[in-house]
């Protein structure tokens, strides 16, 4: 059953969220969470899983008091830190197509908070963030491979127009909420629209893409 789905984003990155692959009778992810991922890249339920947080952490001064040597320490070993698998970390990012244009961002919201070796985010982000140090900043490419894949033509469906909800305009990019046969929610977004039909992908709207991410990491919790 298909129902029109809301246009506000999830996200990641945006665009990162990763989840179990499901093979799709009617279609598939959702754009929201341009960061949402499926293990074999055939396009997940994006509805954006990211877990987001204010990052940062907050400084006190004592005016008169000398400087205490523990939080010195703490200090200094954050500045030595670096994130390795099983940190909880949190970043800021944004993330560009080849041609510069920006799909996701987490400049103007909480930072991104995840952990590493737990599978929540695509492969070639946590393989970026590995081995950064609290403060540090990095720009990488993330080749589609390690992102959402590759474009799968099979995971495209054209259907008869029928059996889209009545009073809803078609056009591409139109995103559609339908029941798996597992009743799991599945996204579909419209590719092309025809006369009496319309083709539904399932692949991830960024499939297909390399990605272009600036990283900031925050702070390792």
């Amino acid at each position: 059953m298909l129902g029109e789905r809301g246009s506000g984003r999830d996200v990641a990155p945006a665009s990162l969220a990763r989840e179990e692959p499901e093979e799709p009778r009617s279609c598939v992810p959702a754009l929201a969470p341009p960061l949402a991922y499926r293990q074999d890249g055939r396009g997940a339920g994006g509805s954006g899983n990211f877990s987001r947080s204010r990052g940062g952490s907050e400084v006190q001064s004592t005016v008169g008091c000398a400087a205490s040597p523990k939080r010195d320490r703490k200090q200094k070993e954050d500045i030595m830190a670096a994130a390795k698998q099983g940190d909880t970390v949190r970043v800021h990012y944004s993330g560009t197509l080849r041609d510069g244009t920006e799909f996701d961002s987490s400049r103007d919201a909480s930072a991104l908070e995840f952990t590493l070796g737990e599978g929540q985010i695509i492969p070639g982000f946590e393989e970026a963030v590995i081995g950064m140090s609290p403060g540090e900043r990095k720009s990488v490419e993330i080749p589609c491979a390690q992102a959402y894949g590759a474009h799968r033509a099979e995971l495209t469906q054209e259907v008869d127009r029928t059996v889209l909800p009545e009073g809803v305009e078609v056009q591409p990019g139109l995103q559609l909420q339908a029941m798996g046969p597992g009743q799991e929610p599945l996204t579909l977004q419209v590719s092309e629209v025809k006369a009496e039909t319309v083709v539904l992908d399932a692949n991830h709207p960024l499939a297909g893409e390399d990605l272009f991410f600036d990283i900031e990491l925050v702070e390792l919790l």
